[in-house]
């Protein structure tokens, strides 16, 4: 874009060109997004665990309003509306009997759009207790063929156990992502 100095010193085009600045900063920076879902009283209908793989369910929202995510609670689910890089904070507590032998569960992030698992956290159930609990942070890179699409949490696909209740259920996410592409 060539400028050009006007008579009485306005520079011609900078009008347009801080348009152009502002419409790239809107669509490429997010400056925070964060948002989440919980559960705030315990499930005593949430099914036992097994091989299969079991929705961890929320009723609330943990930050109201969200930004640059959609909760679903329909879909105890986060849809990211900004592609980067997302630290997700999830955690869950789960009252089921217990076990003279140690059992084994996993954790799975799950793309309810393209029905595609990703990753797989195994953790670990000790012998003889009545409780697990596991609360963690990870980061999610949200591609821009992802925007839009419900992520849940799932836990299952390993031993069984019989559970008498989801005491709790938190899922959030916050932005941290920074622009690496060309600047203007």
């Amino acid at each position: 874009m060539t400028y050009h100095v006007h008579k009485q010193g306005s520079i011609l085009g900078l009008e347009e060109r801080l348009d152009e600045i502002v419409q790239f900063v809107v669509d490429n920076f997010v400056p925070a997004g964060y948002g989440g879902i919980t559960l705030s009283q315990p499930d005593a209908t949430f099914p036992d665990l097994g091989a299969g793989w079991v929705e961890l369910v929320a009723d609330q929202l943990s930050i109201d309003p969200a930004r640059a995510i959609t909760p679903d609670l329909a879909q105890n689910s986060l849809a990211f509306d900004v592609k980067g890089v997302w630290s997700i904070s999830f955690g869950f507590t789960i009252d089921h009997d217990s076990s003279n032998g140690g059992r084994t569960i996993n954790l799975r992030f799950f793309d309810k759009t393209d029905n595609d698992a990703r990753g797989n956290l195994p953790i670990g159930i000790g012998r003889n207790v009545e409780v697990t609990s596991q609360f963690l942070t990870v980061f999610l890179d949200i591609a821009e063929d992802d925007i839009g699409h419900p992520f849940s949490i799932e836990v299952g696909g390993g031993d069984t156990v019989v559970i008498d209740s989801l005491d709790t259920f938190i899922y959030n996410a916050q932005y941290v992502s920074e622009y690496q592409g060309e600047l203007p």
